[in-house]
């Protein structure tokens, strides 16, 4: 009676015993691979713990993207890869499974079948995907039965076109792998209000996570908000910072690193600071989010995970859109590191753009009037992730183009206004300054906001803005 309630219990969460005749085959796919695991006489509970155990083993370099598939994505699976284990079917179609899975996804049209009915009435995989399988070492018939089985009637799998359709968009107001512009400049506002600037920070992996790490705006929030509160005005530069851990630090980076504590995973951070910073509630996104990407080696410096530097940010900016790479580097050398176009000097610039030069990158934003010369810009720079101006000589309303970073720093980021708003003179930086633009085409969904002035620019990217911004 037991294996059968827990039979029952596993098919129904899968929609087996449901009205929708779209979900029967679903259904009956996972009904077919239990069976004939229970034939081998092993019992329910052991599929049972092997679904657990899958759920729970760390997924590597692919840790950060799995964390945002879509729970039902991520169940099927976790079940899936127990059936496969238990059935007999081969570890290279166990180990690839998810890689197998997600790259079909990123090959087919949405509502294109990947296992179908042969003339026999057995399950079989479309032979258009067949050599996705073969390019992971799976060739084995028994493998190619098993995926037959699993992949027949996958809901999920079957809408999906695209990878990036696979994951959910989370607790952030952009989404993961939606490679437009709109959703680059989100991904940053985002962080506006919210994350210190820390010199170092971004650097070593901690700018490749998949997400906003979440000991980001409670170490903001160690800085106090008004003149005369400890810490207020403040960041961690490589002379005279403050920071809500280390207190006072003055005279040079190296006392900087001196004074701080080295780490060797996310876990011991908070293991050190949960109390101080209370963070103990998010132990568990810091662990998945930092698992397989941050570069602990032989340990790092605790400010490197607390807030980012200005090409840390743009680092993290990008990986959060493109998914397919890994975006890092230093300020001067970021554009030519990461393949970027180098634009010449005097263009018109566009959203999503980098100006940088030795000691400093920032990201375009936009052209606050069309032929100006003056643009809103995003940047980590001491105090904090805020918008600032950046212009060539000569150009018009640049007081009020700083006068609307201003007004965006206290709307969105809620930034006091003692906050200095930067003005950089592209001609004073001329003989060294590198205009950055992707060679990757942005996708474009709406509007091509390229043609924007920045005003209209931004009040698209504030309509994505609210909820992120009420949860605070």
């Amino acid at each position: 009676m037991k294996k059968i309630v827990i039979l029952c219990m596993l098919l129904l969460t899968f929609g087996v015993v449901v009205e929708a005749t779209d979900r029967v085959d679903e259904g009956e796919r996972w009904e077919s691979l239990i069976i004939e695991v229970l034939e081998k006489d092993i019992g329910l509970e052991d599929i049972s713990e092997s679904i657990e155990e899958r759920g729970d083993m760390s997924r590597g370099i692919q840790a950060e993207e799995w964390y945002y598939t879509k729970s039902e994505v991520r169940w099927r699976i976790e079940i899936s890869e127990a059936l496969i284990k238990l059935s007999g079917a081969s570890e290279e179609l166990l180990d690839n499974y998810y890689n197998i899975y997600r790259d079909i996804a990123d090959v087919k049209m949405s509502g294109e079948l990947v296992s179908i009915r042969d003339g026999y009435g057995v399950k079989v995989m479309n032979q258009k995907f067949w050599p996705i399988v073969l390019r992971y070492g799976v060739n084995r018939p028994q493998d190619f039965r098993v995926l037959g089985k699993l992949l027949y009637g996958d809901g999920e799998l079957i809408r999906a076109s695209g990878r990036d359709s696979l994951l959910d968009k989370g607790p952030y107001p952009y989404v993961l792998g939606e490679y437009t512009r709109e959703n680059l400049l989100t991904a940053g506002v985002g962080l506006v209000g919210r994350v210190r600037y820390v010199w170092g920070g971004g650097h070593f992996g901690t700018a490749s996570i998949r997400g906003v790490n979440p000991l980001w705006y409670p170490f903001y929030e160690g800085y106090g908000k008004k003149e005369g509160e400890e810490g207020f005005n403040r960041s961690i530069v490589p002379k005279e910072s403050w920071s809500p851990i280390l207190g006072e630090i003055k005279s040079g980076h190296l006392n900087l690193f001196d004074r701080g504590e080295t780490v060797r995973s996310v876990e011991e951070y908070h293991e050190k600071y949960d109390e101080l910073l209370g963070t103990l509630g998010e132990r568990s996104r810091s662990l998945k989010l930092a698992s397989g990407v941050i570069e602990f080696n032989d340990g790092l410096h605790q400010q490197r995970l607390e807030g980012l530097d200005c090409s840390g940010l743009t680092s993290w900016m990008y990986n959060q859109v493109d998914l397919s790479r890994e975006y890092r580097g230093l300020a001067g050398d970021w554009v030519k590191q990461n393949g970027f176009r180098e634009v010449r000097y005097g263009s018109k610039l566009l959203p999503g753009d980098l100006i940088s030069w030795e000691s400093h990158i920032v990201m375009v934003v936009g052209e606050y009037v069309k032929g100006s010369g003056n643009y809103l810009v995003l940047e980590s720079a001491p105090n904090m992730v805020k918008f600032g101006v950046a212009h060539y000589s000569g150009s018009k309303h640049l007081d009020e183009v700083a006068e609307y970073a201003k007004e965006l720093n206290s709307r969105i980021g809620g930034i006091p206004e003692e906050e200095e708003v930067k003005r950089y003179n592209l001609r004073s930086l001329r003989e060294q300054v590198i205009l950055g633009r992707s060679l990757r085409e942005f996708d474009i969904i709406d509007a091509d906001i390229s043609e924007f002035e920045v005003r209209d620019i931004m009040e698209v990217i504030i309509e994505r803005l609210p909820e992120y911004r009420i949860e605070r």
